[in-house]
């Protein structure tokens, strides 16, 4: 299912007050589809669905879904939630949460998903940041409330599309990248995935959806993201805080607050000073992916 086919149908949300849910009921909503959606109770998510046009009903029952063409939920919505169990019994098509968001994906013209175990809120919301003032009016979508967002979504008009690719379940190979970053790879999710490597093989698939005009950006000072880099067949662009990347940070220092300042070094050339508001020199790495897709 393509989501053109759902124009001028209505998509109800169970549990739309969620993070992910409700950003992805606000993009489709300012995409022009028609969307509905209920939760258990009121949060800064659903207050932020209500100012962007969404009234969600407050209370889950069998006749909020009734009517309905499609119904999207989360993994945190049981089999025994009525409206879950109502849309089953009446036959109405039922899509995940990642197949939605793969779905919103294919509409946009460039995609890019912001991928790694750790991380990756951070790049979003930075690189977020970074094109707000842009030309590209780009749509976001972040796993997190962004406080200068007022949620965790920004709404744009523009072709771009920058989402955080989670790799639990798989999620992020819904996609439909046009670039990927690839932040680090840890052993994280071993509810579900195998173990180290079962984890860095499902990064390297998720680096194969690139098509062939798209751009890999990675961070090879990370043992395992570095083998998903040597296994990518496209255009790989890194960014390093121990000067192995084409972006690379140098002459660091940090306030009296931990917060760091440095210069950025695009093969040999200074491009200018970052001042951080937040602390660590881990996000001296993050800022270097944002600035490094950014520019």
């Amino acid at each position: 299912m393509k989501i053109s086919e759902l124009r001028g149908k209505r998509i109800h949300f169970i549990g739309i007050g969620g993070c992910s849910m409700s950003g992805l009921a606000m993009i489709l909503k300012n995409l022009g589809y028609n969307v509905t959606g209920s939760d258990a109770k009121t949060s800064q998510f659903t207050a932020a669905l209500e100012k962007n046009g969404i009234k969600p009903v407050i209370g889950q029952a069998e006749k909020n879904v009734e009517g309905a063409d499609v119904a999207v939920y989360t993994a945190a919505i049981k089999p025994y939630n009525p409206e879950f169990k109502k849309a089953k019994e009446m036959g109405i098509p039922m899509l995940e949460r990642s197949v939605m968001l793969g779905m919103i994906s294919e509409e946009f013209p460039k995609t890019v998903g912001i991928a790694g175990c750790h991380g990756k809120t951070t790049i979003t919301s930075m690189l977020a940041l970074l094109t707000e003032d842009s030309h590209l009016d780009p749509t976001v979508h972040v796993g997190g409330m962004v406080d200068w967002m007022g949620s965790g979504v920004r709404l744009g008009k523009g072709s771009l599309f920058i989402t955080e690719a989670c790799e639990y379940v798989r999620s992020f190979m819904t996609l439909h990248p046009s670039y990927i970053v690839i932040n680090n790879i840890d052993d994280d999710h071993l509810d579900y995935f195998k173990d180290i490597d079962d984890i860095t093989n499902t990064f390297m698939d998720f680096a194969d959806l690139l098509p062939e005009d798209g751009i890999l950006f990675a961070n090879p000072d990370d043992f395992y993201t570095k083998k998903v880099i040597d296994h990518c067949k496209r255009k790989v662009i890194t960014y390093s805080v121990k000067g192995n990347g084409i972006y690379n940070s140098a002459d660091v220092t940090f306030d009296e607050n931990g917060c760091p300042s440095y210069d950025v070094i695009k093969n040999g050339e200074n491009l200018g000073r970052i001042t951080l508001g937040i602390p660590g020199m881990h996000n001296v790495q993050n800022s270097l992916a944002a600035i490094a897709v950014a520019h």
